[in-house]
């Protein structure tokens, strides 16, 4: 029942429709099979891949291992220095031997550069002057001596 309509009895709930012609019915049916369109193919299982933007201009990458590992070993072995490259793949250096190995499993290894050993120089003489006293406990500035 719809509000605001008279009783009706089952059979009339529905109004009855001229009927159409075979020809007609075909078209109809024709036209709206023509507008349909597919839904696009969703990707559940594509997975993205992060790719480190410093990978193509470092020297020596870290190599991700893909094992099961025991407790407490590191995942990325390296770091390996990096022969030709490609597109999706690099050849590295893993111990004496070259490698081919896809990108997805590369990071870029950053190192520091070399800095030579700062040295420190200090007189043994200095030492021995200030046997019995606190020695660098007096600070000199100017020509007054803090304690």
């Amino acid at each position: 029942m719809v509000y605001g309509t008279s009783i009706a009895l089952p059979g009339e709930f529905f109004s009855v429709n001229k009927t159409l012609s075979t020809d007609d019915l075909l078209a109809s049916l024709q036209q709206r099979m023509s507008s349909l369109r597919p839904i696009p193919m969703s990707q559940h299982c594509r997975r993205k891949v992060f790719m480190h933007k410093e990978l193509n201009n470092c020297s020596h990458v870290f190599l991700r291992q893909d094992r099961l590992t025991k407790f407490q070993v590191a995942p990325y072995s390296g770091p390996h220095l990096v022969v030709p490259r490609a597109y999706k793949h690099f050849t590295i250096q893993v111990g004496s031997r070259q490698q081919t190995v896809s990108i997805d499993r590369l990071k870029p290894a950053f190192q520091l550069a070399e800095i030579q050993p700062y040295r420190v120089s200090f007189s043994i003489n200095r030492l021995t002057d200030c046997v019995g006293e606190l020695c660098g406990a007096a600070v000199k500035t100017s020509d007054k001596e803090l304690n």
